[in-house]
């Protein structure tokens, strides 16, 4: 299924299937936005033409600002997926792991002037938003509770949840530590 550009259907949210055909129109409504994120890109299974065209007749000529979520983690994923280096290079900001992965100082190292635009990307949280809901329920009947929700990778540190489970314990006993993964593919 090379020949589309994004996942259909992600999120339940309204989409475009971006294909070669439509990829033009797409991009000149984006380029009257300010901002686009880049979760996904032609990864190695797609055909070298059609990660060609996503480059460079959406990607390069794309005018707004570009920041990119790259998943990559090592050599074999710099070498095999098409475009991969040039597609980081148009990113005006760049959201990986960490910043001291080797991905992240391999990309420091190949484009030096981007180095400060080399990010780590977590999850966005309103506060406030936050504290609104928590007002709504009693702590009166709460058991005292640690989840992490989310994929089983050692790239998203999820051995800290164990190591705040332990300390929460040794602290105040009492609580309760869960860990569920949300992806089949992974744990």
């Amino acid at each position: 299924d090379c020949k589309f550009y994004s996942r259909r259907g992600s999120h339940g949210l309204d989409f475009r299937v971006m294909t070669p055909e439509n990829i033009a129109s797409i991009r000149e409504e984006l380029n009257t936005w300010d901002l686009v994120i880049f979760h996904s890109y032609p990864h190695n299974k797609f055909e070298h033409s059609d990660a060609k065209i996503f480059y460079h007749e959406f990607l390069k000529p794309l005018k707004t600002l570009k920041a990119g979520f790259i998943h990559e983690i090592n050599k074999t994923n710099i070498d095999k997926i098409t475009y991969l280096v040039p597609l980081i290079n148009e990113m005006d900001a760049v959201f990986h792991f960490g910043t001291d992965t080797w991905f992240a100082n391999q990309v420091k190292k190949m484009f030096p002037s981007k180095s400060n635009r080399m990010l780590r990307f977590r999850m966005w949280v309103d506060m406030d938003e936050l504290y609104s809901i928590r007002k709504q329920f009693s702590y009166s009947n709460k058991q005292k509770m640690l989840t992490y929700i989310g994929r089983w990778s050692t790239l998203k540190n999820i051995d800290r949840s164990i190591e705040i489970a332990k300390e929460l314990n040794c602290r105040n006993k009492g609580w309760a530590c869960e860990m569920h993964g949300i992806e089949a593919s992974m744990g």
